[in-house]
């Protein structure tokens, strides 16, 4: 039996799902246990991983940590 992944960024550029990703973990400090916001996050970044995006790691602090 075959599992079916379901992909909801697939068609969205590179530049595009990194955005996402920023305003994701933005929205996850203001509402740090939000479970929607938690689903969304674990999806973009399966689909980062997917598509092997790399930051370097002044960018990733810049923009997700602080």
């Amino acid at each position: 039996m075959k599992v079916i992944v379901f992909r909801p960024y697939k068609r969205i550029n590179d530049r595009e799902l990194l955005h996402q990703i920023y305003k994701i973990f933005a929205r996850l400090r203001e509402e740090p246990y939000n479970e929607e916001n938690i689903h969304k996050c674990d999806h973009l970044i399966r689909e980062a991983k997917v598509r092997n995006l790399k930051l370097s790691k002044e960018q990733l602090y810049d923009k997700i940590i602080y």
